[in-house]
């Protein structure tokens, strides 16, 4: 019983990761009586030669629905641009440097837990984490069997394989099974990091970020994601690193494109959009794109836990079922 509660928290981490900063974000998921419905919203710069930018709302692990909406959205901006003018920078961190190395999480059970407990009092703050080198990470977490170093070309995917589970298990559909469907006969770069390129620090992180739920399984991780300099390098990691390094390669094209699309989870869209705005652009018009449908969530509890309990509530008539449902979600995931 034990073993599949974890599980299940893992699996929950997993499906809420994208949502963990969403009393933050902007309005623009919204639902009534017929839905849940995210959006794709088109920012104009005040100079008309420069590129339109799209941001579009992403979930990785989603009902088919979502991705369903977006391709019929994507078609029509492959319609009105030209496909050499058209950019998609996408959202995958990638191990495009096979010879170079990354951590990968070594069954975290069977070592020495003292080093993750102790994670706050030894990490401190952002800087400090970022900091620590390459033998320090070796001497606490690499010779206690906590993680091994390998060859980027040993990780057989670049994507979460907690959410390949979970999308699995409860029967929900995968991002990064779905390109071809997102983006046929399309111009897509690669709008994310490069692992091998980052600090041991991050590489650290990444590692138990795309943990396999086999590994993920232990009190003791659990216990780390909850501390809070990891809740705050977490943010960090999703939003400052990543965000910027997004802006940066979309500025490339700016001068060239007539549109850009950025098709990222929801949560880096908050610091994406007050990026636009401070540098001239303005919010011209929004997309609705279809989440799911309201039935799918009375008897959904997985369903209901990958979004803001209170966008759901419109769904639900009776406010008894839509608050039996909830606690119902609450105590799966606990």
């Amino acid at each position: 019983a034990q073993m599949k509660r974890i599980f299940f928290q893992v699996t929950f981490l997993s499906l809420l990761f994208a949502w963990s900063c969403v009393k933050k974000s902007a309005t623009s998921l919204r639902s009534d009586t017929s839905g849940v419905y995210f959006e794709s919203r088109q920012y104009d710069s005040a100079n008309p030669q420069k590129a339109k930018v799209y941001l579009t709302d992403l979930q990785h692990v989603a009902p088919m629905q979502l991705f369903s909406s977006i391709s019929k959205h994507f078609d029509t901006l492959r319609q009105k641009y030209a496909k050499e003018k058209l950019i998609f920078l996408t959202e995958s961190i990638k191990c495009e440097n096979e010879n170079g190395w990354i951590y990968l999480l070594d069954r975290p059970e069977s070592a020495n837990q003292s080093a993750i407990l102790n994670i706050g009092g030894i990490f401190g703050s952002i800087e400090s984490f970022l900091a620590l080198d390459e033998d320090f990470f070796e001497a606490n977490f690499v010779q206690t069997g906590i993680v091994k170093r390998a060859k980027c070309s040993d990780k057989t995917t670049t994507g979460n394989e907690a959410e390949d589970a979970a999308a699995k298990k409860f029967g929900l559909a995968l991002q990064w099974d779905l390109d071809e469907l997102l983006y046929k006969n399309s111009r897509t770069i690669n709008g994310d990091i490069e692992v091998t390129s980052i600090s041991p620090a991050a590489k650290f992180f990444f590692a138990l970020l795309t943990c396999k739920p086999e590994s993920c399984i232990s009190q003791e991780l659990l216990q780390l994601t909850e501390t809070e300099v990891f809740q705050t390098f977490r943010n960090y990691f999703i939003q400052d690193f990543r965000n910027q390094n997004l802006l940066s390669k979309a500025a490339e094209h700016l001068d060239t494109a007539d549109a850009i699309v950025l098709p990222w989870g929801f949560n880096h869209h908050v610091q994406l959009e007050a990026s636009l705005l401070k540098a001239g652009y303005t919010h011209a018009e929004s997309n609705p794109l279809l989440y799911s449908h309201c039935p799918e969530f009375k008897s959904d509890v997985v369903g209901l836990s990958t979004l803001p309990f209170q966008l759901v509530k419109a769904c639900f008539s009776n406010q008894q079922e839509f608050e039996n449902l909830k606690a119902r979600a609450i105590e799966t995931a606990q």
